[in-house]
């Protein structure tokens, strides 16, 4: 069974390759738009929403390193049941703020040919495309996530798992949309986090410059878990970015359906993940090859998939500590971008900060702080090419006392890293379904 993990906020309540290989024509780029209790220098929010990121990475690594693929559950035990609550046909969320939008870091505008800003969800917690859905078209939110294969939004009878309509969102149907096609096929997807399910449809979709993908076909949730419904998360679905084989839904994945219409050269996703304490807000996502504005080509390495399943995964040839090679060899890293931080094993993640000075385990917590100001720099080696991490991403969760929670965390599997954006805002990530390898650069 198959556990996917999609990265939300939460709120703690008081209780080179070459031109060649990634062709730059044809290119479409689309906007990726208390209570506080002091427990050894951490405030009890931050630790609480720490421990849930690890716990969430941890989910996500062993989905990921399963054989198995597809969840085999009944709906009927994870829904109960509860009567519709249609929206009016002329309820449209984008036209009006919505209180999700003080989760949102606004991107500025790109100017690469068919670019577009990508939005950042609470402190670099996710990354969000804006797609038009329907006719009229109107704009989604949905989270950018090279862990998992899907599309989909909630449809205009949308339930909560708790009951009530799932919440101040966008949801599409026939009321919203005169070319909105259902079909009679169910499909189902349980993320570490929560789980939505209801039936696939065709309708239109648009992306930044004009790009339109006519009929296409993807999921519309009825029911959808209260992670997805808060007021609060910005979410309106979720853009899967995976390989064709990991699919829940068991349809083409958008990628699939543009080079099948032959609207892009290749199928290439190329990620570009901004940090908000630049100030930059210079986030980009591009199908069919890679913005050459965004990275430098003396850096640029392909490498080869090892993962089988729908995943992006490579090996690494090791990983370095301010320069120092610390010998863990024979690992790989899966690229994720729905995930936050760095997860490996205990022993691998124990050995790290043996490296960083200052670094201390909480055994209470179960948790490495690092010191808030730390220069520490780790590396990541990809075909021959060191990729570092920025100290400033390293130190999560401001604290007192100068400590806080190292985004690097214990609890993986042998052998293989979830690597999340912890690492990829330090990048150019790019992935090429046809030859099956990862390109990796370092940014401009």
């Amino acid at each position: 069974m198959i556990l996917l993990v999609v990265a939300f906020s939460f709120i703690v309540a008081a209780a080179t390759p070459t031109a060649r290989v990634h062709p730059v024509e044809n290119l479409i780029s689309i906007p990726l738009v208390k209570l506080h209790i002091p427990l050894l220098g951490i405030q009890l929010d931050a630790l609480a929403l720490h421990q849930r990121r690890v716990a969430h990475s941890q989910r996500r690594l062993a989905a990921m390193s399963s054989q198995s693929l597809k969840p085999n559950l009944l709906l009927g035990d994870v829904f109960p049941e509860h009567a519709p609550h249609p929206l009016p046909p002329s309820e449209d969320a984008t036209q009006r703020r919505r209180e999700s939008d003080a989760e949102v870091t606004k991107s500025n505008t790109a100017y690469y040919p068919h670019s577009a800003g990508l939005d950042i969800e609470g402190q670099d917690i996710g990354y969000m495309a804006t797609l038009g859905l329907g006719t009229p078209p109107r704009a989604f939110k949905l989270l950018v996530d090279s862990g998992s294969a899907d599309l989909w939004v909630g449809s205009e009878q949308c339930q909560a798992d708790t009951g009530g309509n799932c919440g101040d969102h966008q949801f599409l149907g026939s009321r919203s949309s005169s070319s909105f096609q259902p079909i009679n096929k169910t499909w189902f997807i349980r993320y570490g986090t929560g789980a939505a399910n209801g039936q696939l449809a065709k309708d239109h979709v648009v992306f930044p410059g004009g790009l339109r993908l006519d009929n296409h076909t993807f999921g519309v949730a009825h029911n959808e878990s209260s992670e997805f419904t808060k007021n609060n998360i910005p979410l309106d679905g979720v853009l899967g970015c995976a390989k064709q084989n990991l699919s829940m839904q068991s349809t083409m994945t958008f990628l699939d359906a543009l080079r099948a219409r032959n609207l892009i050269s290749e199928p290439i996703i190329s990620y570009k993940l901004s940090r908000i304490a630049d100030g930059t807000n210079d986030g980009e996502i591009t199908l069919g090859g890679m913005d050459p504005t965004t990275y430098n080509p003396l850096t640029l390495v392909e490498i080869p998939n090892v993962n089988k399943g729908g995943f992006w995964e490579a090996k690494v040839d090791g990983i370095q500590v301010n320069g120092r090679d610390l010998g863990l060899h024979g690992r790989s890293c899966i690229f994720d971008t729905g995930t936050t931080l760095f997860l490996a094993s205990k022993a691998d993640v124990e050995q790290i900060h043996q490296g960083i000075p200052g670094a201390i385990y909480n055994k209470a917590s179960s948790n490495w702080r690092i010191p808030c100001n730390t220069t520490t720099i780790i590396s990541l080696v990809f075909g021959g090419k060191e990729f570092s991490v920025e100290p400033e991403d390293l130190a999560t969760s401001d604290a007192t006392n100068g400590m806080c929670m190292s985004a690097i965390a214990g609890g993986g599997v042998d052998g293989a890293w979830l690597v999340g954006a912890v690492f990829l805002k330090n990048v150019i990530l790019s992935t090429n379904e046809r030859t099956d390898k990862i390109a990796l650069a370092r940014r401009r």
